[in-house]
């Protein structure tokens, strides 16, 4: 993270000379920075808080998003075969994906004093909450292990919720959409090969190498 905002803290240096016309998102933000003064809309830190948000929310886990559809569906050729004869089903097993597999496992804050699940937790302290079990929990969801396209209300937490949702959830939904629909639309019979290589990071969950066979016949036996 120090060597991130670094290279940040130079990339903002560079692109602050002549970033009046400039349209894209790097500039829109050095211009709402202003002078850095207290009445800007945007302080030094924050800038550079902004662009790592932006970074981590809106690419790596939008990422790991659509390769997790493709490793989950890539195991349920029928239900591929389903969602291809009734594309309005398709948010279904976005939803899954997302219940199943979210892009982060982890949320990590200070919280106030709270002690219902165990030893309190002083004002300040920081708590790292594996809400993937709560993705699972049997008192919310039906059947939470099995996929299921006539599944309704699935409240999962893959984007938070609440005043804390993330604000590029609409986004990265139909993202996820559109990237796995047309995926198995061309190719239904789509299966991951060998030589999978999940992401070893705790917080993210992903893939760093996934080969794919684009179709059966083409899949060494």
């Amino acid at each position: 993270m120090r060597d991130f905002l670094a290279y940040l803290q130079a990339l903002v240096a560079t692109a602050g000379r002549g970033v009046e016309d400039a349209s894209d998102i790097m500039a829109r933000l050095i211009r709402e920075t202003g002078a850095a003064g207290e009445d800007a809309n945007l302080l030094p830190h924050e800038l550079l808080q902004n662009c790592i948000f932006i970074l981590n929310a809106g690419h790596e886990t939008t990422t790991n998003l659509i390769c997790s559809g493709i490793w989950l569906l890539s195991q349920l050729p029928d239900k591929v075969a389903v969602l291809n004869a009734d594309a309005s089903l398709w948010p279904a097993p976005l939803r899954k994906s997302c219940a199943w597999k979210a892009p982060t496992s982890w949320a990590t804050g200070g919280l106030l004093p709270v002690s219902r699940w165990g030893p309190a937790l002083a004002r300040g302290d920081a708590d790292h909450a594996g809400y993937g079990a709560a993705n699972r929990d049997p008192a919310v969801f039906d059947q939470p292990d099995e996929f299921r396209l006539d599944r309704g209300d699935n409240p999962h937490l893959a984007f938070a919720g609440g005043v804390h949702v993330c604000a590029g959830n609409t986004i990265a939904r139909i993202e996820g959409q559109i990237a796995l629909a047309s995926l198995f639309r061309r190719w239904p019979d789509l299966q991951v090969g060998e030589g999978i290589r999940r992401s070893p990071r705790v917080r993210f969950r992903g893939f760093e190498e996934m080969p794919l066979y684009l179709g059966v016949a083409a899949k060494p036996r």
